[in-house]
């Protein structure tokens, strides 16, 4: 399950917590209590359209990391034992539910963080064509599919940017060689907060890595348990992440 049904399945939850432990009606509790488990599910909502769209609800660039800093927040708002204790005076019996929801809604940020996949990049006309350079044979002329991506990317606005951003991680988790051509797309498209993140993310990465279990794409070079780039490749790949992070002139 991807993290954005994830999401919407913990609010799911937190709306059945409205049924199952209804507000008590007294006159010596805070009246905003009613508004909580609507505030919660509320956020838990934009958190999942956010990580579909790549904005927030103003229609801002947000990047995952901001996502998932929001969702540590809310985490920690409402496992607090004083925030605890008013929900459950005026939904008797919620908290335990509320602690499930929020565990639960950890370990969905913890998959946002460490999973190079955990958005689907699909729907990408400019990186399903760099897919196919980075997995193709052959493929004589590499740089014209890259204008050609570049093309793609441009149209598709903001959107394209962040689906490309997922595209480098997902390469970069791989150290697969074809991360390259990627790259040279990133210096050329319009720079959105996820790509700024996945650029760092390489220039920040090792030339080796535990080799993951189920690779999108294929290691430069594999062994003992790991995987990585040449050494020669290595330096490529910092050197054009770098290049891609400078503002075009």
């Amino acid at each position: 399950m991807l993290p954005n049904d994830a999401l919407r399945m913990i609010r799911s939850r937190v709306e059945a917590l409205a049924v199952d432990h209804p507000l008590q009606q007294r006159p010596d509790l805070d009246p905003k209590l009613d508004l909580q488990l609507p505030w919660i599910g509320r956020t838990l909502e934009e958190a999942a359209n956010a990580l579909e769209t790549g904005l927030d609800p103003f229609g801002n660039p947000i990047s995952n990391t901001q996502i998932t800093g929001g969702l540590r927040t809310l985490i920690s708002m409402v496992t607090a034992p004083s925030y605890l204790m008013a929900m459950d005076l005026g939904h008797p019996g919620i908290t335990p539910g509320l602690q499930r929801c929020m565990a639960d809604l950890g370990a969905v940020i913890d998959t946002i963080e460490h999973s190079p996949t955990a958005v689907s990049t699909t729907g990408s006309a400019g990186v399903e064509t760099l897919v196919e350079l980075c997995t193709g044979m052959g493929i004589l002329l590499p740089s014209r599919h890259i204008d050609t991506a570049v093309e793609q990317l441009t149209a598709e606005g903001p959107a394209g940017s962040i689906a490309l951003a997922q595209l480098i991680k997902d390469l970069l988790f791989c150290r697969s060689a074809g991360i390259l051509h990627a790259l040279e797309a990133a210096r050329r498209v319009a720079p959105v907060p996820q790509l700024t993140e996945a650029l760092e993310a390489v220039t920040g990465a090792s030339e080796l890595t535990e080799s993951p279990a189920n690779p999108r794409f294929t290691p430069e070079i594999v062994g003992d348990g790991r995987c990585g780039w040449t050494s020669g490749t290595y330096e490529k790949v910092m050197a054009a992440a770098r290049k891609a992070q400078r503002p075009p002139r």
